[in-house]
């Protein structure tokens, strides 16, 4: 990819507002359409069902409440995606917990 393109790429680059993440809840498979929708031109951002799933597991973002994923929850899946490339999983972990403990 040619600096060109990067910086195109670069300038280009949105995601949503906390106020414009749906409010509804979305399931697993709404979740991961919507933040692929953000994410599809970026390699190595994208998220899956699984990688959700195992988010979960593992305790880095709440379980669904009724199947559904908040605004809250949403907004933590962007920020994984794009940290985990650059922090390890504990990190990120341990990086929304203070944001939590912040926003209580």
């Amino acid at each position: 990819m040619s600096e060109r393109m990067i910086n195109e790429a670069l300038a280009a680059f949105r995601l949503p507002q906390y106020r414009e993440i749906p409010d509804v809840g979305l399931f697993l498979d709404q979740t991961v359409k919507y933040l692929n929708g953000f994410l599809k031109d970026y390699p190595g951002m994208e998220m899956t069902g699984s990688m959700i799933s195992n988010y979960v597991k593992q305790k880095i973002i709440p379980k669904a409440y009724k199947k559904t994923y908040s605004r809250d929850q949403i907004s933590q899946l962007f920020f994984i995606a794009m940290a985990k490339s650059v922090l390890s999983m504990d990190q990120i972990r341990k990086a929304l917990s203070i944001q939590e403990a912040a926003c209580t």
